[in-house]
């Protein structure tokens, strides 16, 4: 009984951890796109007054946009641990059962 509480108090604790870093990754969206709306104002200044201002803000939507690309690949990385951690759940109890 205690093993299918600690089971059920794991998968609970999995399920909360997936649900804020979805939320963490919708704000890093909403922040790419920000930064986006802020640069394309920014560009529409021919004077080239704000020219220091539009190239370190291309830089850091260029990083931000990276750190969006890396958080994906991360994300699909841990997908592919926790499924082949089941899998080889699944495997250990097929040979427990036979």
């Amino acid at each position: 009984m205690k093993e299918a509480d600690d089971d059920y108090l794991e998968a609970l604790q999995d399920a909360i951890d997936k649900q804020r870093n979805l939320r963490d990754l919708e704000n890093s969206y909403e922040d790419v796109a920000k930064q986006e709306r802020k640069l394309s104002l920014m560009e529409r200044d021919t004077s080239g007054a704000r020219r220091t201002e539009v190239l370190e803000a291309q830089e850091e939507l260029e990083e931000s946009r990276q750190d969006l690309l890396d958080e994906a690949v991360d994300a699909i990385l841990d997908n592919m641990e926790e499924q082949n951690n089941d899998l080889s759940e699944m495997r250990d109890i097929e040979l427990e059962i036979k």
